[in-house]
């Protein structure tokens, strides 16, 4: 089933958010104008996921759970992966740490709203509703990311081929120099890539289906 966000000013219809809110400044000279919920077929709102607060009991799992979503995160930076894009998957995510993410991420709004078959084991139902969100802010992604103090948050790393090594400008003089001298006695020191996240971010989350 196709959803689509209205424009307020007008009659037209768009998939995504980001097409809506191009569509606001260019032909309506409009900037700040908030999305409705997207509409179904028969024009019937779809109701999205609503960003709620855990409460204190619940977040020492949930800062457990951040750490494996900032690990994964981190390991998608390796080289190796065959492509420039690559999706990082977390698999039976409770609803209510989904609700607490966009609560810290701001409740950002819905970029767009599908059916979607199920293409990944376990199969619980045949088709999901999946919302899909945009985030282009770095700093609130990273400052949510380290609330929890397992892993550092990495955006960007640099490589030697398929091995890391370190970002000499993210270093304090005096490291800087010892591995630059460090450096000068290997041949194969210099990094060969860098890696990073770019920002905007797709936020998916899957809650309803048949």
């Amino acid at each position: 089933m196709p959803y689509s966000a209205p424009c307020q000013l007008c009659t037209k219809k768009f998939k995504t958010g980001v097409s809506l809110r191009k569509h606001f400044g260019l032909k309506h000279q409009e900037r700040n104008l908030e999305i409705a919920p997207f509409l179904d077929e028969s024009n019937s709102p779809c109701e999205q996921p609503k960003a709620v607060a855990l409460i204190d009991k619940e977040m020492e799992d949930y800062l457990k759970w951040l750490g494996v979503l900032v690990e994964r995160i981190n390991g998608s930076l390796v080289p190796d992966h065959p492509g420039k894009w690559c999706h990082v998957d977390c698999l039976q995510v409770p609803q209510k740490y989904f609700a607490h993410l966009l609560c810290r991420l701001g409740n950002p709004m819905v970029d767009s709203v599908r059916d979607a078959p199920h293409i990944r084991q376990p199969i619980f139902k045949r088709i999901a509703r999946r919302f899909s969100y945009k985030i282009f802010n770095e700093e609130t992604l990273k400052l949510v990311l380290e609330e929890q103090d397992l892993l550092q948050f990495r955006p960007k790393a640099l490589f030697r081929n398929s091995d890391e090594v370190p970002d000499i400008s993210e270093m304090s003089a005096e490291e800087a120099l010892a591995y630059a001298k460090a450096r000068a006695r290997k041949q194969d020191s210099r990094p060969t890539s860098r890696s990073y996240l770019d920002i905007g971010v797709q936020v998916k989350d899957a809650v309803q289906g048949n």
